[in-house]
């Protein structure tokens, strides 16, 4: 057995938590609130607060007991991880489009999870009927192109009345929309899909997806049976749903509900705000580019100034080289001068001291 392995074990006989992920995969499942608490600790809270309330919403019928069990979109086991106590009885498999997630997982909590990193777009590497129960928190709240395809998948990898429990955002985590003065508050008869902040990257949280409870039923409702629909509990609303026989493709579930009006009157919501969130987002572009020009010009007169520090730097360093070689030249003529000179009188002195000994008489010996 490895040591992860071990440590893990460990952890479930003697109850102590399991490890927790770096703080770069904690958040990528959605920035930690602020809070004076311990952020494991409350990353923990979290994790088990949704994987309870999951759980609570399945039929009183429901077991472990045997079944096959998916977190589709797991990231680093934020909900997964609070069902490992059931892998003596439940075969637990987790994946995420997020590959350092995934390493993690299988670095720290594999066995006793299943996990593999998935692609954007389906299918998953599994057999029809696979799964039991499929869990995804967090992620339908994000497909604006895809949702279809993906809950199609999810339809097919179910087995017969198999249940899917997923969270979904509605009036209760309307908060993101709210606060933005053009948008109009929430109303559950004139929206139906709605996508908020379409063109962001996920670096600042991706797109937000907004779904009435009668979109949903009308939409999802074709292919599953809806046993648990509830639009506010653990921060986005809770829907539990039995697999339809039958096979889907996503046009099935896209299509509009013939005879609801809330149709359009959804789309012109949606249309309408897609225009204001562009012409907001276009003056948010405008003013970021007015910014750069403004900070561009700045850099363009300090690099000016500093190009004339430069030049002016330059002239007195070439004033001070002609002084210095002026100088030197001065005092090599003075030196010249002068050494002439000194030679010049040197020699009259010479001249004069031997006159001088030719005169005086010597000295007898």
């Amino acid at each position: 057995m490895e040591a992860h392995e071990e440590e893990t074990a460990t952890a479930l006989t003697s109850r102590r938590p399991l490890p927790a992920p770096p703080v770069e995969l904690r958040e990528h499942a959605g920035r930690m609130p602020d809070s004076r608490d311990d952020p494991e600790e409350t990353y923990e809270r979290l994790g088990k607060v949704i994987c309870d309330h999951l759980v609570a919403a399945l039929p009183e019928t429901w077991s472990f007991e045997g079944k096959r069990v998916l977190d589709f979109g797991c990231g680093a086991g934020r909900v997964l991880r609070h069902l490992i106590p059931e892998s003596g009885r439940a075969e637990l498999s987790g994946c995420d489009i997020h590959r350092p997630s995934i390493e993690w997982l299988e670095q720290n909590l594999s066995p006793p999870l299943n996990v593999f990193v998935n692609g954007e777009h389906p299918p998953l590497p599994h057999p029809s009927g696979t799964f039991d129960l499929i869990l995804a928190t967090s992620v339908f709240t994000h497909l604006v192109e895809t949702w279809s395809a993906w809950l199609v998948e999810l339809h097919r990898l179910l087995g017969e009345e198999g249940l899917l429990a997923l969270t979904f955002k509605n009036r209760g985590s309307f908060e993101g929309p709210a606060r933005a003065a053009w948008h109009e508050d929430w109303d559950e008869d004139q929206i139906g899909m709605h996508v908020y902040g379409a063109g962001l990257g996920w670096d600042k949280g991706g797109p937000a997806v907004y779904q009435s409870q009668w979109w949903l039923r009308a939409h999802w409702g074709r292919a599953f049976e809806f046993l648990h629909l509830e639009p506010e509990s653990v921060g986005q609303g809770i829907a539990v749903m039995r697999k339809r026989p039958g096979h889907f493709e996503p046009e099935d579930l896209e299509a509009l509900e013939p005879g609801e009006p809330r149709e359009i009157a959804g789309l012109r919501y949606s249309l309408r705000h897609a225009r204001r969130e562009s012409a907001f987002r276009l003056e948010q572009v405008e003013g970021a580019s007015e910014r750069l020009r403004h900070r561009n010009d700045q850099l363009a007169r300090t690099r000016a100034a500093l190009e004339r520090s430069r030049s002016e730097l330059r002239r007195e360093k070439e004033a001070r080289e002609r002084a210095e070689r002026r100088a030197r030249g001065l005092m090599a003529r003075l030196s010249g001068r002068l050494t002439r000179q000194l030679r010049a009188l040197a020699a009259r002195l010479a001249r004069c001291g031997l006159r001088i000994a030719r005169r005086r008489p010597g000295r007898l010996s």
